[in-house]
């Protein structure tokens, strides 16, 4: 999984952050299936590296992901950069929630935006001493496969201008599966040593609703660095609907610190195979 950091020309980047063309296709992953869904996908998916606020649309980055805007746009320069100033952002905007040696969960202080359910997670993983194998963890779908047991299903749908639109199944029993429908873009850290993965909600009518409850990736994305104590450093922020009804938004709060501790450890674990 070396190629994960590999180098390549790009066409656009953001601070120390560049795209990668080539997007899942980098890490080995299958190009979308050609047929009537690729045909449908494709006829709807927007290619505008526009700005994101134009024609009408909620003015702010927050207000856009919270409202499900652009769902049918691949991802833009201009959103990449409004997240990063987002999550650069201290406790003004990051209320803490837990934190121990190795962990930190903070929550946005505007219950409103997303569902209620906007968090930022940090670890440091001083095993992990090649980021590459890290990022195979969250890249590479047929290795994630065999460890992770709770997302999978993982078909690209439509690759455009280093966004793939992806939909994927998460396992929540003794709930019924859960379903998403995505864009992903993947950007690498100008010293080679850093990659930064890039989730937002795409078009639910990219793929026709199935078994599983159709649920909701406002925007997640995932940082991995070099830690400067050593080892890999693992940011996540994220805000996810799994459209649990009668499941307060409070509890589900509640349930992250847990579910990432236990998430890093499967992470470590798994580098350690890799290793």
């Amino acid at each position: 999984m070396s190629g994960c950091v590999a180098e390549s020309s790009q066409p656009w980047s953001v601070g120390p952050w560049t795209l990668e063309p080539r997007g899942l296709a980098l890490c080995g992953n299958a190009a979308a299936a050609p047929g009537e869904e690729a045909r449908r996908v494709a006829a709807k998916v927007r290619a505008d590296t526009a700005s994101a606020g134009g024609g009408g649309e909620a003015s702010t980055y927050s207000q856009r992901l919270s409202s499900l805007q652009g769902a049918d746009r691949v991802v833009t320069q201009q959103e990449v950069s409004e997240f990063l100033e987002l999550a650069g952002q201290g406790e003004a905007l990051w209320e803490g929630v837990s934190s121990d040696a190795r962990t930190n969960v903070q929550r946005h202080r505007d219950r409103s935006l997303c569902g209620g359910v906007f968090v930022k997670m940090s670890a440091h993983i001083p095993t992990a001493t090649d980021l590459s194998h890290v990022a195979a963890c969250y890249l590479d779908f047929a290795d994630r496969a065999t460890w992770d047991k709770q997302v999978d299903g993982f078909r690209t749908l439509h690759s455009k201008e280093g966004s793939d639109a992806l939909y994927y199944t998460m396992h929540v029993p003794p709930l019924s599966d859960r379903d998403f429908v995505i864009f992903h873009a993947i950007l690498r850290h100008e010293s080679g040593k850093g990659v930064l993965l890039y989730m937002r909600h795409a078009d639910p009518s990219f793929v026709p609703h199935t078994r599983a409850v159709r649920a909701c990736c406002y925007v997640t994305v995932v940082e991995i660095t070099e830690h400067p104590e050593g080892g890999a450093s693992v940011v996540v922020t994220a805000a996810v609907d799994p459209k649990i009804p009668f499941l307060p938004k409070w509890i589900v709060n509640a349930l992250v610190p847990s579910e990432w501790r236990k998430n890093v450890a499967e992470v470590e674990r798994h580098c350690s195979k890799l290793a």
